[in-house]
């Protein structure tokens, strides 16, 4: 979500859902339409076919509820039909919004005045490893663990700075009493940047700030893959952790300087997809990272996973100068891990392992990107390929009868004025 509204983006682009002010949204797993999307102070509605509100509200003798302009809203990750809602309380539906119940009482310091709603919940979690196992904050600085849905609930700000925005608190998917915290002081001309972590359910925190410059942070993020990686976004941009929060580096990678509100890495793709206040989605690739362990970096070199990449049969043709000029090249992004800097030499075998290019490396120390173009050398390439066909003549029992382009796809290709693509195989 963005200011102007909620969006969601496919296969035609970007396509308008709700209004609002950038709020918290959530989508159930299980079918993309049902999406949950609101506006200022607990206005919320479910997409989808079985649509309609969704807002916990107070009984009529008691208080009215007090919701955040930004009103935190949850699913389940163990049944998408369990939404939790937070306004001073918490309140749970297991019916996907249609019904609400109280779990908690006021968990925050109480009523304020003010222009907007104040002493109301920021942030919900729940932990992928037990249902019911929930932590939440507030915009008063309050934090409260519960191990049984709700039933009972315990203070945990024991060793945290005291009256701070809790921009974000997030129980661990790897184990089970460790917790993730981020506080947020800019309201109150504090520039400091509060991260903590907490192995035993909030009863004792450590701060994992050291590292961080003076930044207000909006979230902080575990990564689902690497127990010890983790994500951090600011006001002025994204750091990464590679060991769980002992030191931190700038993760920017072409991101300009702005506040990266919220942080989420795709299950499948093992992208990190970040959410600014107004630069729009920005998405990297968090894969080598993920596989950066300690075992990869006490390699001197080490290759991550390369993609797959489709052959396409318009390779074998020249460049249309009237209607090719917008297209993107056909391209595999490659990257490795240099425990110091310096040169090398990639080569690019064929399924004989004959070598059909060479690429000059040169590589700086850390984690290195190197988009390769897909095409081969002509000179090694038309040799490896005559290899190839010298050696399957040799073996053959009948003379072949395929034509140049089934027996040498890479020369004819050249002698056609083509690009020397790789081939399948």
């Amino acid at each position: 979500s963005q200011p102007g509204g909620f969006w969601s983006q496919g296969g035609d682009g970007w396509s308008f859902l709700n209004g609002g002010d950038g709020m918290q949204m959530q989508v159930d797993p299980r079918d993309s339409s049902v999406v949950y999307t609101g506006f200022q102070f607990g206005n919320y509605r479910r997409g989808g076919r079985d649509g309609g509100e969704v807002r916990a509200r107070a009984l009529w003798d008691e208080p009215p509820l007090r919701y955040n302009w930004n009103t935190p809203v949850l699913l389940s990750p163990h049944n998408p039909d369990v939404v939790y809602m937070g306004a001073n309380r918490l309140y749970r539906s297991m019916d996907r919004g249609h019904h609400f119940t109280p779990i908690s009482g006021d968990l925050t310091r109480g009523k304020r005045a003010g222009d907007v709603p104040f002493a109301t919940l920021t942030t919900i979690s729940e932990s992928p490893r037990a249902f019911g196992l929930l932590a939440v904050g507030s915009d008063d600085g309050m934090v409260w663990i519960s191990e049984d849905g709700g039933a009972a609930w315990r203070e945990a700000t024991r060793g945290l700075v005291r009256d701070r925005w809790v921009s974000r608190v997030q129980l661990s998917a790897h184990e089970r009493k460790r917790v993730y915290l981020s506080l947020n002081g800019y309201r109150d001309d504090d520039m400091s940047a509060y991260v903590y972590a907490s192995e035993d359910l909030g009863k004792t925190w450590r701060s994992i700030a050291a590292g961080l410059p003076a930044e207000p942070v909006n979230v902080v993020r575990e990564d689902p893959v690497n127990a010890d990686l983790l994500y951090v976004g600011t006001d002025r941009g994204v750091y990464v952790s590679i060991d769980r929060g002992q030191s931190w580096q700038a993760l920017q990678a072409g991101l300009p300087n702005v506040p990266v509100h919220d942080l989420v890495v795709h299950p499948r793709d093992r992208e990190l997809v970040a959410g600014t206040h107004g630069r729009s989605v920005w998405i990297v690739d968090v894969l080598p990272l993920q596989d950066l362990t300690a075992e990869v970096r006490a390699k001197a070199a080490h290759w991550f996973y390369v993609a797959e990449v489709d052959y396409e049969r318009g390779w074998r043709a020249r460049p249309d100068r009237w209607f090719g000029h917008n297209e993107q090249p056909s391209k595999a992004v490659l990257t490795y891990w240099a425990a110091e800097a310096g040169k090398g030499t990639l080569k690019v075998l064929d399924s004989k392992k004959q070598v059909v290019r060479e690429i000059a490396l040169d590589a700086a120390r850390g984690i290195n990107r190197y988009e390769y173009d897909l095409k081969v050398d002509p000179t090694l390439g038309v040799a490896a390929e005559a290899a190839r066909i010298a050696e399957a003549d040799k073996d053959a029992k009948e003379p072949k009868t395929e034509g140049a382009l089934a027996r040498t796809p890479l020369a004819e290709a050249l002698r056609l004025g083509f690009p020397p693509y790789i081939t399948p195989g």
